[in-house]
């Protein structure tokens, strides 16, 4: 009769009990809110929303006129709207002046030079004097109100739905106190549906493909 063999069982390394260690004290990842909800159902007055419950993930205090806020990664390629791009609605930061956001315009976060031009990142600010202070504040609700704009003119560059990014403080990385802070979270929220013709349309077509004319049945037999 043959003994049984029993496999070897290897013991746990040292890197694995530091690897396990490590993982059970470091702190958890902290997930910033979700401060602006954007409705892209109509391209001609998109809805920037603030969400309530969104509450801001640092502590600023910067001139709404001279900085306002970045939405970063907005559009797909590479845009331009001129800095004298309007906004309608009441946006505005929860805390600080109340003063609305009313101008915007893109830029490249990226590039850290602050200069309006074609880029694929959106900054929102108030256009015209007298100028305010925004502030956020760890734990309360970045902003309030909604803001619409029209970006007609590049459906082609828009976001789908469910895309996301991050909301900085004022418009340039860094090298001004204050800027380039994330504050949150931006989300799509709805983008536009399929007209109702289309629909109708491919139901048409699969209707069509599913039923055979009386003279291919007879001719199949």
């Amino acid at each position: 009769m043959k003994g049984i063999s029993f496999a070897k069982t290897r013991r746990p390394s040292a890197v694995f009990f530091a690897s396990t260690l490590l993982a059970l004290i470091a702190p958890p990842t902290v997930l910033a809110d979700i401060i602006l909800e954007i409705d892209l159902s109509d391209s001609s007055a998109i809805q920037i929303q603030s969400v309530p419950t969104g509450l801001s993930s640092t502590d600023a205090s910067l001139s709404i006129a001279g900085a306002g806020f970045t939405i970063e990664n907005f559009f797909t390629s590479a845009v331009t709207y001129p800095n004298t791009t309007s906004m309608a609605g009441n946006l505005s930061p929860n805390l600080g002046t109340t003063f609305v956001y009313n101008g915007l315009g893109t830029f490249d976060f990226d590039a850290n030079n602050g200069d309006f031009t074609a880029g694929d990142d959106l900054s929102f600010y108030k256009d015209a004097s007298p100028s305010g202070t925004q502030i956020f504040s760890i734990g309360i609700a970045a902003f309030t109100g909604t803001g619409t704009v029209n970006f007609s003119a590049t459906p082609g560059a828009l976001p789908g739905l469910g895309a996301t990014g991050n909301v900085y403080t004022g418009f340039r990385q860094s090298g001004l106190t204050d800027h380039g802070e994330v504050i949150g979270q931006w989300r799509v929220s709805a983008v536009p549906e399929p007209s109702s013709l289309l629909l109708f349309g491919l139901t048409l077509v699969g209707l069509t493909r599913r039923r055979r004319s009386p003279l291919q049945m007879t001719s199949a037999r």
